[in-house]
C-alpha cells in the first residue's frame, strides 16, 4: 500500500482523438476536427463553449430587461382604448355597383386602365339617364 500524496503524480501526454463522423444542423457530414474548422470558416460560425454561452444568455437576459422597461414606459403614453362606433350597412353607390359587375370574374386592371374604366362607365351611367 501507497499513502496518497507522497509520489507525485506522473503527467503523461494526451491526444485528443478525432471526431466521428457526424451531421451538422445544416446536412453537411463533418468527417474530422480539420473538416469541422473548415465548415466553420466556410458558413462563417463560431464555435461556442460553455462560458460563451453564458455570457450569451446575460446579454439575451439584459436585452430582454431592456425591452420590458421600454414598453413599460411606453404604456403610459397609451390611451384607454375606446369601444368603436356602431357599425353601420355599407350603401354602393350605383357607379360602384356597375363597376363591381364589370369587374367581374376579370383581372385586376391597372391603375390608369381602372380610372378610364370609371370614367367609361361614368359617361354610359349618364347617357343612359338622359
Amino acid at each position: 500500500m501507497v499513502e496518497i500524496g507522497q509520489n507525485p503524480i506522473e503527467e503523461h501526454h494526451y491526444v485528443q482523438p478525432d471526431l466521428e463522423p457526424f451531421k451538422n444542423v445544416d446536412n453537411a457530414v463533418i468527417t474530422s476536427r480539420a473538416n469541422w474548422r473548415e465548415h466553420l470558416i466556410k458558413t462563417e460560425c463560431v464555435e461556442m463553449g460553455h462560458s460563451d454561452m453564458k455570457v450569451a444568455q446575460e446579454k439575451w437576459n439584459k436585452r430582454q430587461a431592456d425591452h420590458r422597461e421600454r414598453v413599460d414606459k411606453g404604456k403610459s403614453f397609451i390611451n384607454e382604448h375606446h369601444q368603436p362606433a356602431e357599425a353601420r350597412e355599407y350603401k354602393r353607390t350605383n357607379l360602384s355597383a356597375e363597376m363591381a359587375n364589370k369587374l367581374d370574374n376579370r383581372p385586376q386592371p391597372g391603375r390608369i386602365e381602372m380610372i378610364k374604366l370609371t370614367l367609361q362607365t361614368m359617361k354610359e351611367m349618364n347617357n343612359r339617364g338622359r
